[in-house]
């Protein structure tokens, strides 16, 4: 009867456990963000403003680029144009190397022909010109070769670590490779020059006539986010460019990026394909791909105030002092990107000391402290925290330590030890020898010179 009564018991009271931290549990698998498993070789996408990586799928993976070389090489003749040895408005002429050398797309360059380099680099990122690459390759450095090393050599000083470039223009090479990563740092570098970003958000391109032409030439952007003029159904208007590259080695890959509210996402997609959907559709997945992960890094992260100067997180014990103890707070407001489950609630705060205690004085914004703000591995900021007021030092207690510090140094104790020993020496030496000197002393000088007893 008992064993029953027992049993009864512990189960009631684990049914109650379970009812009750069933909530709890509900919430803390809320805090985890849907993965979106994204369907490529490798996948990246970065917030701009923070840095922060929002989703990663084997970012140092090499894999072949196609014509996102492209990029780079945008990137190297921007630079060019920033240290002034070229201009946006200059004319290049066409010449026989650049052409002979060019397969694959091409914007129908006509030996000698002049276009200026704004043109050259849009055909280039628009529409995938080859010739175009190789025109402006041999602008920048005299040979595609020489332009090659360059970019080679720019790719290691921005970081790049699984990248090699073989040519300008994208054409498979079993030994020309890059990374999610890599794309990311050389995607990063061109947008900071700011005639790259218009140039790749051009859905419809027009040349006027050159000097071989009379007529203008009419392209449209590869870009199937920018344009359903080669594909319907792609279209993401939030989309900026960047470049989209395709081939039977790489696959289909993109560079894009979008901004929206306070966010500003680049992704890039490597080694995607081409698949046949239920209803027998085609998808390019490089672009179905992306638009679904800008979608959810939108939909999942915002900015997000985690501290106020408000918040008194701290106080910390002060000496030589009529205070106790100086509050600390942060002295600006903190906001950080966090995933939309998550609320600066939520977040644990671990507060560090230099020392267990300030010395007086204390001024206003001094440092004593900080506090990192963290959500299980990840950190989300550590802010410095400082002294909401100040605090003056008490002269009396000053004068108290000074005192009982000059009387703890090492030679004064020794002086002091000195100075006791010789007094105490001095005080032996009257007690001993000069006493009995002082005794015998005062008899002689009383002493007569009687001899004897006179008769």
């Amino acid at each position: 009867m008992k064993t029953r009564r027992f049993f009864s018991s512990f189960f009631a009271a684990l049914l109650c456990a379970l009812i009750l931290t069933a909530p709890a549990l509900a919430a803390e698998a809320d805090k985890k963000l849907e993965d979106p498993a994204v369907q490529a070789k490798a996948a990246l996408l970065v917030e701009r403003t923070s840095g922060k990586i929002l989703y990663s799928l084997n970012p140092d993976t090499q894999l072949y680029p196609s014509s996102l070389v492209k990029i780079m090489t945008a990137l190297l003749v921007l630079e060019a144009v920033e240290e002034g040895k070229l201009a946006l408005d200059q004319k290049l002429t066409a010449s026989p190397t650049a052409l002979a050398a060019t397969v694959g797309l091409t914007a129908g360059l006509d030996p000698g022909e002049e276009m200026s380099v704004r043109d050259l680099l849009a055909c280039m990122l628009v529409v995938s010109a080859n010739d175009a690459s190789n025109v402006l390759a041999e602008a920048v450095a005299g040979t595609v070769d020489n332009f090659v090393l360059r970019m080679n050599d720019r790719a290691r000083e921005l970081g790049c670590t699984n990248t090699n470039f073989t040519n300008v223009t994208g054409e498979h090479h079993d030994n020309m490779y890059t990374s999610a990563q890599d794309m990311y740092l050389i995607t990063e570098e061109a947008l900071k020059h700011e005639a790259f970003l218009p140039i790749c958000d051009s859905a419809d391109l027009i040349i006027p006539p050159t000097n071989t032409t009379t007529k203008e030439r009419h392209y449209r952007t590869t870009n199937y986010l920018l344009s359903n003029w080669r594909a319907l159904g792609y279209i993401y208007r939030d989309a900026h460019g960047i470049k989209d590259s395709s081939s039977t080695q790489a696959g289909f890959c993109l560079v894009t990026s979008a901004a929206k509210d306070e966010l500003d996402l680049l992704c890039v997609i490597l080694g995607a394909q081409k698949v046949t959907l239920p209803d027998g559709k085609t998808q390019v997945q490089s672009f179905s791909e992306a638009t679904r992960l800008l979608k959810w890094g939108f939909a999942s992260f915002s900015y997000q105030t985690i501290l106020t100067p408000n918040d008194m997180l701290a106080s910390m014990p002060v000496t030589m002092s009529d205070s106790d103890a100086v509050t600390l707070h942060s002295d600006k407001e903190i906001v950080v990107l966090m995933p939309v489950v998550l609320s600066p609630e939520d977040l644990t705060r671990t507060i560090r000391f230099p020392s267990k205690s300030v010395e007086a004085p204390v001024t206003v914004g001094q440092q004593l402290a900080e506090v990192e703000l963290s959500y299980g591995d990840d950190v989300y900021a550590v802010v410095p925290l400082v002294a909401l007021n100040s605090v003056a030092a008490s002269e009396t207690q000053i004068i108290e330590r000074d005192v009982q510090t000059f009387f703890t140094r090492t030679e004064i104790k020794l002086a002091i030890i000195a100075a006791a020993v010789l007094i105490l020496l001095v005080f032996l030496w009257k007690m001993t020898v000069g006493r009995r000197r002082y005794r015998y002393g005062k008899s002689v000088r009383g002493r007569s010179n009687y001899r004897g007893r006179r008769k």
